[in-house]
Order: structure tokens, then sequence, then C-alpha cells
């Protein structure tokens, strides 16, 4: 057994203290790591001319996404003057909600 009990004080042995200790790490790390991926996308600003080109459409087409939506999902975007700024985060997101 790896974890008993005595006096009411919780004993783990070593090689399971250890395995214990680098699983909460890689989990803290894993976390960290996400976050900070999140963080750079919501960064990553795209025109609408990158985001055609990279979804094989048109500009018009993303343009469309943005103001008319697919089948209620609309492409979030933040108007700048004549152009659209995108994130990679919410292109990442419309093309989860549009695959489900």
């Amino acid at each position: 057994m790896h974890i008993t009990k005595v006096n009411n004080v919780t004993i783990m042995d070593q090689e399971y203290l250890e395995s214990f200790v680098a699983s909460i790490s890689k989990s803290a790390s894993e976390t960290a790591i996400r976050v900070f991926t999140e963080q750079q996308q919501k960064r990553e600003i795209l025109t609408t001319s990158q985001v055609a080109k990279e979804m094989r459409k048109t500009t018009a087409t993303i343009i469309n996404w943005i103001k008319e939506g697919v089948r209620g999902i609309k492409l979030k975007a933040k108007a700048n003057g004549k152009s659209y700024e995108i994130t990679r985060l919410d292109l990442i997101e419309f093309n989860n909600k549009r695959n489900i």
C-alpha cells in the first residue's frame, strides 16, 4: 500500500510521493502552457485576407461569416475602419463550433 495512516498522520512511501508530485507538476505545467497559448492566440490579430487564405475561402466569404454567420454561428471580429480584425483564438473557436 502506498498510503498509510499512523496516529492520524498520513504517510506515503517515497516512490508514490515522487510520482504524486510529478503528476501535480505535470498538470500545473500543462495548465500554464494552455493559458499561455490562449493568451498568445488572443494577441495574434488576423485580417480578413489572412483568414481567407488560411481557410481557402474568399475575403467576401469571411466578411459574410462575420456579418451573417454560418448555421447561426458568427465569426467574431472587431471593425477597424473599413476592415476587420480577427484574433487567432476567435478563429479557432469559430471553427470548433462549426464542426460540432
